[in-house]
């Protein structure tokens, strides 16, 4: 009965975990792939898939940001009360997250991609593609 449990709890744990860097390493090959298959300059392909991966590392420190910011802010809001929504600061977290990380994207593509094949507006496109599917998974 308790190795059950335990093995339930894990698999619980673990299971959307390992899907969820599953599914971000399978975005990252489909989207390394895409590139290199629908992008013929080679210059553009090399400027694109430096983007890409450091929009994937702002991702992660946005993610480390938001956690110092949201826990200092938590302290201060909740650290003397007794009782309170422990789903209010998690909340909080997801919406910081995504507000840290939307801005981060927008400037790092403004600095990286500020005219691609002579475009100037390719930068802003695309981080605003990746800050929809930032909303939406929030």
């Amino acid at each position: 009965m308790i190795a059950d449990c335990t093995g339930d709890n894990a698999g619980d744990s673990v299971g959307p975990t390992a899907d969820g860097f599953e599914t971000y390493g399978v975005t990252g090959v489909a989207l390394i792939t895409f590139i290199l298959l629908a992008v013929k300059d080679p210059t553009v392909q090399v400027q694109l898939l430096v983007w890409i991966f450091v929009m994937r590392v702002i991702m992660l420190v946005a993610s480390a940001l938001a956690y110092f910011i949201n826990g200092a802010i938590a302290k201060a809001r909740y650290g003397q009360l007794d009782r309170f929504n422990y789903e209010a600061p998690l909340t909080s977290l997801v919406w910081l997250t995504s507000f840290v990380s939307i801005v981060l994207t927008y400037a790092a593509s403004k600095l990286m991609i500020p005219a691609l094949l002579g475009d100037t507006s390719l930068w802003w496109k695309l981080a605003t593609i990746i800050s929809c599917g930032t909303l939406a998974a929030r």
